[in-house]
């Protein structure tokens, strides 16, 4: 089983996500956060082995988190209705996160043929 915490400060867009998560086989939803301190401590506490991280918390940036556990077990998938390219310069660093992006800008320039 894949541990999930879901980092979402948007309760709605929290409880879809743990919908959806609970659906796909072989994953679970072990714990949520709504602040990047409440993520911090349940990172530690729980131990996940996936974050699905939302990038704009009220006390600070997602790729905060992304740093602060750089190299541990959990593999944090980051999740941002703005483009990439509206990202802080501080989230260079965390530019290989893999990051979905819901934002019409992204949705229209993946769903074109080439």
């Amino acid at each position: 089983m894949i541990d999930t915490l879901i980092v979402e400060d948007d309760y709605h867009v929290s409880t879809i996500h743990a919908a959806y998560v609970k659906r796909v086989p072989g994953f679970a939803v072990v714990g949520h956060a709504a602040t990047l301190a409440s993520a911090r401590n349940e990172m530690r506490r729980l131990c996940p082995q996936l974050v699905l991280l939302d990038l704009y918390l009220p006390d600070g940036h997602g790729l905060d988190l992304v740093r602060a556990f750089e190299g541990e077990t959990a593999r944090p998938i980051s999740w941002s209705s703005a483009p990439r390219a509206t990202w802080p310069r501080s989230a260079a660093p965390c530019s290989t996160a893999p990051c979905i992006t819901s934002s019409s800008r992204s949705r229209s320039t993946s769903s074109r043929s080439d």
